[in-house]
Order: C-alpha cells, then structure tokens, then sequence
C-alpha cells in the first residue's frame, strides 16, 4: 500500500495533517512523522531516514501544511503506479528545466500544476494550469509539496543530504536523478490539495539553487523531447528575468545579478539581455517604494 512520510516541525498541524488522510485515503497506509520540531535534520535526511523506516513499497513524501480534498485518492495513486515505467509522481511540476539557475517552474504552457495553493495573508485560491491531459502529463521535475516514488527507486537514487543539507532543491536534484535513469515523472491532475503554505524564497533557497545548479551543469537543461525550441528559449529568459528581480529585491551585489543575466545563457540575445538589465532598475525602484 502507501507510505507517507512526514518531515514535521509543528504537531498541531501534522495532527490535523493526520486526520485528513485518514479521512481521503481510502487504503491501507501508514504515516511515517520524522519529528524535526528542534531542527534537526535537513530535509533530504529526514526523507531518507523516513524512507528507510517506510514498510510499504510506494513512498508519498509530503508536506506536512496540506489537506486533501480528492475522496480515495489512494486508489487513484497505485493505478498510476501499475506502469512500472513510472518512477515519480506530482501534482505541480515543469516540462523543461532551465540551464539558468532558478526554481523548478518556467513560463506558461511548461508548467504543469493543479492545487488550491494558500499564501502568508491567508487566503487562498486554486491553481489549474495546461491541464490539456485528462489525467496527467509528463515532466521533467516536481514540485516537492507531493511527491510519490516506488521504494525500488528511491533505494537506487535516495536523497542527496550531503550535498542537499538544508528544505530545498530537494524535489529537483531527486527529479533528475528519475529522469536520468530512464523513468516516467507524472504530474497527475485528478489528486487535489490544499496547500497552506507559498513557500519560503529567501538567500538560503538562492544558496540551495546555485549548488544545485553546480551539481548539475552538465545536464541542464533538461527537456521533454517534444518542447520547440522558441518555448525553451522563452522560459530561460523569463528566469533571468524573475531571478534578476529576486536578486535585486534581496540586496545581492551587482555583480552576482549580471552574472544571473550574462551567464549560463541558452541562447544569446542582446535585446533579452537589455530587457533584463532594464528589469534591475524596475526592482530597485520597487524596493525603495
């Protein structure tokens, strides 16, 4: 059946995390509750030592800060796991990965998600995009909200907590890792959460990207083969774009922000180029407002 693993620092919402499985699931499962309330691990260690403990062979590595609102959606998981081709599972992913560093999402029909995502203000509205498949389609890296492997899979790849020690990149660097190794990454449409939480994009998720991207240069990027070229060369500047805006809003020296928009570069464009210095003055001014 399943096992969910759990990194959790907080009972009272891993309690009511509980409760909502167990209400939706609708198979025989267990919960696996790394208990990291003093910090103790990073989460590629918590997820290993999880996974170890784990006495089902399929593994759902999920946040602790969602609900679930698809009745028997357990049923639905093994079904999409009867394939033996199938190596990851999601619900928020991406087709192409950028060989500029950046996060796991690109521009407009790459990204591939279906939640009702919640922010820090408390509100709450659903995402549904490209949902051009009735049930799925498939990608090239997940979001780690959700994320769902065999056993047999994560026993050849496990997570990466000697390079990986902090809560991020985790879902990308273990993505890959599939890909390379020749399984199918699903990003499935018909399994709906609730997700409390936007995510925490700061200097340390900056700092986790940039090794990430290290670890991987040879690799990147990394495409479905049925991606046109015009889409690939539209996401990576859409990334140096929103890069150069984080950059500039957290305070990073020039330097480091030219090198966003001047290196690792896809495809070369002087316009591109100019749009994204032009991007450097818009932050700055929004900073000051």
């Amino acid at each position: 059946m399943i096992s969910l693993i759990v990194c959790s620092a907080n009972i009272n919402i891993f309690k009511k995390f509980k409760d909502s499985v167990q209400k939706t699931i609708g198979i025989e499962h267990e919960i696996v509750r790394i208990d990291n309330m003093q910090n103790l691990y990073g989460i590629c260690e918590a997820y290993n030592l999880g996974a170890s403990k784990a006495k089902f062979d399929l593994l759902c590595f999920v946040h602790e800060d969602v609900a679930f609102l698809t009745k028997n959606w357990g049923e639905i998981l093994l079904n999409y796991f009867i394939n033996k081709t199938t190596g990851l599972l999601g619900i928020a992913g991406t087709q192409y990965k950028t060989k500029t560093t950046g996060g796991w999402w690109t521009s407009g029909p790459l990204t591939k998600i279906k939640l009702v995502q919640g922010n820090k203000n408390k509100s709450k509205s659903p995402q549904a995009i490209n949902q051009s498949a009735s049930n799925y389609e498939l990608g090239v890296c997940i979001d780690g909200v959700f994320m769902v492997t065999p056993k047999k899979v994560w026993n050849e790849i496990r997570f990466d907590e000697n390079t990986l020690k902090k809560f991020h990149c985790y879902d990308l660097d273990y993505s890959f890792y599939v890909f390379q190794k020749g399984y199918d990454i699903l990003i499935c449409y018909d399994i709906l959460l609730e997700h409390f939480s936007d995510g925490n994009y700061d200097k340390t998720w900056y700092e986790q990207t940039v090794i990430l991207h290290k670890k991987w240069s040879r690799c990147l990027p990394i495409s479905l083969p049925c991606i046109p070229e015009k889409e690939k060369i539209k996401a990576e500047w859409e990334i140096k774009k929103s890069m150069t805006r984080f950059l500039v809003q957290n305070k990073y020296p020039i330097g480091v922000i030219l090198k966003n928009i001047f290196g690792k570069m896809y495809k070369f464009s002087l316009k591109k180029c100019l749009i994204c210095i032009i991007e450097i003055y818009k932050a700055k001014k929004t900073n000051k407002t």
